[in-house]
């Protein structure tokens, strides 16, 4: 018989596993192989974007920030991320903290200036399609190739961070630590197995396709929603909001 302290000590194992990931989700990889191999062309949101094979100076926005930084991409620029800072290991919060902060919370703190700077070859925005209504695109265009890969639905993410790490070209980085969770995954849901089916998850929060709904219906009238923000939780802050329910 398990205890209500033995299953909350179980569900927080499982937490503290999900901040050590990168993402678990599965896809296809979106880019074709250009003609002169020093470009290819992603399927993106926003069209079918030629960006270069091999991106060397990458700016990063959003949902885009957390798997980026995990995966090691040549990242020169980033949006802040508040929320899932107490979250980060030491790895990953040193070059969050390294890296030039060139968006806030919000798509409107957008700095085309701190972006130029920056000198990128690639800028990936992982905001919701809304979302992007907010930020000047041709601006940024005018910059670098821009590919915007966003949340429609939560459990989105699980796709898009493995699009972006493609879209950033490193893949094969994602998928190697995608492989190390899964393991680690494993080995949990075996030790754990009589405790697991008697946990419920649960997310909170809503974005995407809700917001555009409601958007959509009322953007320009009295009380139009906020805008959801540029940078968004990693994995680890997703896995925190799936607050496990007390079995009956």
């Amino acid at each position: 018989m398990f205890t209500g302290r033995t299953v909350r000590r179980c569900a927080a194992l499982l937490v503290a596993l999900a901040l050590t990931a990168t993402g678990c989700g599965s896809g296809g990889d979106d880019g074709t192989a250009a003609a002169d191999g020093g470009t290819r062309v992603f399927k993106a949101d926003n069209g079918n974007i030629t960006i270069p094979a091999k991106p060397q100076r990458v700016v990063a926005t959003g949902y885009a920030v957390p798997p980026l930084i995990e995966a090691g991409a040549p990242l020169v620029g980033i949006s802040t991320w508040k929320r899932g800072v107490p979250m980060m290991d030491a790895r990953t919060k040193a070059a969050y903290d390294k890296l030039p902060k060139v968006a806030g919370e919000q798509a409107a703190e957008t700095n085309y200036e701190a972006i130029a700077k920056a000198k990128p070859d690639l800028i990936v925005i992982g905001v919701p399609a809304p979302v992007l209504g907010d930020i000047d695109v041709d601006r940024l265009k005018s910059i670098a190739p821009v590919v915007a890969i966003g949340p429609t639905v939560p459990r989105a993410w699980r796709d898009l961070s493995r699009r972006q790490a493609d879209a950033a070209g490193v893949l094969q980085k994602y998928d190697a630590a995608k492989a190390q969770y899964e393991a680690k995954a494993a080995q949990l849901a075996a030790k754990y197995e009589d405790v697991l089916p008697k946990l419920k998850f649960a997310h909170v929060g809503s974005y995407g396709e809700v917001a555009k709904e409601t958007s959509s219906a009322s953007s320009t009238g009295p009380g139009a929603p906020t805008s959801p923000t540029t940078s968004a939780p990693s994995t680890t802050a997703r896995s925190s909001r799936r607050a496990p329910a007390r079995a009956a």
